[in-house]
């Protein structure tokens, strides 16, 4: 049951920003994407600090995070390549 009302959500979701991006200007797109990387950059700076203070309880949730938060940040390098977008100009 959650499953499906996840999934729903997903596609509604995935939907609605769709939707939005098509509607905004490459200069507005640009400066989305530039915000989200700032936003990445930020928190995987600060998780890093985080971790070097950490207790050892925290560490492997530490870890965890800065592991997902460059795996997004990979993912959208790999994709702007891809796309053959200027990754400079987008903050990648």
């Amino acid at each position: 049951m959650y499953e499906n009302l996840i999934g729903n959500y997903t596609f509604l979701l995935f939907y609605n920003w769709t939707k939005t991006l098509t509607k905004m200007t490459k200069e507005q797109l640009t400066e989305f994407i530039q915000n989200v990387m700032i936003g990445l950059h930020e928190n995987i700076r600060e998780i890093r600090e985080r971790k070097s203070w950490a207790d050892s309880k925290e560490i492997n949730y530490i870890e965890t995070k800065l592991l997902t938060y460059n795996e997004i940040l990979q993912l959208f390098k790999f994709t702007a390549k891809d796309m053959q977008l200027p990754e400079e100009e987008l903050g990648l």
